[in-house]
């Protein structure tokens, strides 16, 4: 007997108790879920949400704390040099994403450590930050 594969629609229709009807696809990964109030939702597989969380944090290096982009520099960065850092941040804001990059020694530790600290869903979940684990071996992320 051939069992049927979850879908990331099926999967999300489950978390919501909705019937998987109510939901459209609104782009890649991204679906509208009609539940009173329409929700957005990204589905992705642990894969892909590696893959968009390391996108993210690449591309927010700029707003991470100054004393954690000072832990994972060559040498650590002294008081002046996180106090500059910040100034620097808060000047040049997404400007200083490159700046921040360069800084950093290994962007795969930092990626990990960043995940770790905080989760998936805190860098993809504009929404509340959450991370909701879903059948089919997705994970479920609301963006509205």
């Amino acid at each position: 007997m051939k069992t049927k594969k979850i879908t990331k629609i099926d999967a999300l229709a489950m978390h919501l108790g909705v019937d998987k009807n109510d939901i459209n696809i609104d782009g890649d990964d991204v679906f509208l879920a009609s539940r009173g109030k329409t929700q957005r939702w990204m589905v992705l597989t642990d894969d892909d949400a590696d893959a968009t969380v390391r996108e993210q944090i690449l591309n927010s290096l700029w707003a991470f704390n100054a004393e954690f982009i000072a832990a994972h520099t060559r040498d650590g960065l002294s008081p002046g040099a996180i106090t500059a850092l910040k100034e620097m941040q808060g000047m040049a804001c997404e400007d200083a994403n490159d700046i921040v990059g360069a800084m950093i020694v290994d962007m795969d530790r930092f990626v990990r450590d960043a995940v770790m600290t905080d989760g998936r869903g805190h860098f993809i979940s504009d929404y509340d930050g959450a991370e909701v684990e879903l059948d089919g071996g997705f994970f479920g992320y609301r963006l509205g």
